[in-house]
């Protein structure tokens, strides 16, 4: 993507929000210097009942920060603009805010009983606003495997919790 080289995840934790409609949510990442990069779209063509499409514009965030130490931090934010067209129906930009704390570093972790070496686990928080008015909160733990990428990932959002564990994965 613009000469940047990026590798594509098919499911990337939780559905990437099209299930039930015809679309595709595209989710890849890129690693630069210890710097991990999720990049983020949707196109949804068709929702059931409903005479629209939706579109998210690409976004990108930093998921990772391999070098940082534990307790470390770092904060980011982007815009995600979603389009819904539909005559009369303006743009909606979110301000998405990204709060990410290196929590442990170099530990082991059992998942599905699988047992992963050199694992760091990571706190993620994200702030939304759209106009101005906080919209939500999430906050993700997520653990990542050295030379294989998450291995699990546990969400609250709105008061239910999302847990997802790594089922297989390729290494290119």
């Amino acid at each position: 993507v613009n000469g940047i080289t990026y590798y594509r995840v098919d499911h990337f934790f939780a559905d990437a929000g099209t299930a039930n409609q015809t679309g595709e949510a595209v989710m890849m990442l890129r690693h630069n210097n210890g710097d991990y990069r999720v990049r983020v779209s949707v196109n949804i063509t068709n929702t059931p009942g409903v005479p629209m499409t939706m579109t998210i514009s690409p976004y990108e965030y930093t998921m990772l920060k391999d070098y940082l130490a534990v307790g470390q931090s770092w904060t980011e934010s982007v815009v995600q603009t979603t389009s819904y067209g539909m005559p009369g129906m303006p743009d909606i930009n979110m301000n998405l805010t990204f709060t990410g704390t290196v929590m442990e570093k170099g530990v082991t972790a059992v998942v599905d009983g699988v047992t992963y070496n050199d694992v760091i686990k990571l706190k993620m928080q994200q702030d939304a606003s759209v106009m101005g008015q906080a919209a939500s909160t999430t906050v993700s733990n997520i653990w990542f495997a050295k030379n294989i990428g998450p291995i699990y990932s546990g969400t609250e959002d709105l008061g239910a919790e999302f847990i997802n564990n790594l089922i297989d994965y390729t290494i290119n």
